[in-house]
């Protein structure tokens, strides 16, 4: 294995376990819901709905060399496994990025000059919207990468753990 992908794949590691930490602490202290449609959320919300979609879009762009270090950690028997793993995580990154950006940008702009229109599109709190869906679509991404990825690991000690609960 690569020394550097080694190193890279451990900060990236402690880079994402602080930003989920700090989701979480930020998720308790500023609850997100859900709404049914834009002129709910219009009177519900408030501005500190941007505080827990910020350790997100962070953490969209940590996992980006986090799964490119385990595609260096890969075997060369395993790197279709890997690529696979690293191209689905890429489609999350990309999906999960334009909708924490929108939420940081788009939807505080919205929400300030009451544009229901906008925040019926842009707000991912809205059951039904599009951005609710990308948010979706890139989760359900991120899961089949790391499910290709768990090919990669061999069975002893922590990485046999793993891989038997994942169910290879």
């Amino acid at each position: 294995m690569n020394k550097n992908a080694r190193i890279t794949g451990m900060i990236t590691a402690a880079c994402i376990l602080f930003l989920t930490l700090a989701f979480i602490i930020l998720a308790a202290v500023f609850p997100p819901q859900e709404y049914g449609t834009e002129e709910q959320f219009l009177a519900g919300s408030g501005r500190t709905l941007i505080f827990p979609v910020i350790p997100s879009l962070l953490l969209v762009l940590a996992n980006i060399p986090f799964l490119t270090s385990l595609f260096f950690y890969a075997g060369e028997s395993a790197r279709p496994l890997a690529l696979t793993g690293l191209l689905f995580g890429v489609a999350y990154a990309v999906c999960g990025g334009i909708n924490y950006f929108l939420q940081l940008t788009v939807v505080p702009r919205g929400i300030l000059s009451g544009d229901t229109g906008l925040i019926a599109v842009t707000c991912m709190h809205i059951k039904g919207s599009p951005a609710m869906a990308l948010d979706n679509l890139g989760y359900a991404f991120l899961s089949l990468g790391f499910l290709f990825f768990s090919g990669i690991f061999t069975l002893k000690g922590l990485q046999g753990y793993i891989k038997t609960a994942l169910g290879h």
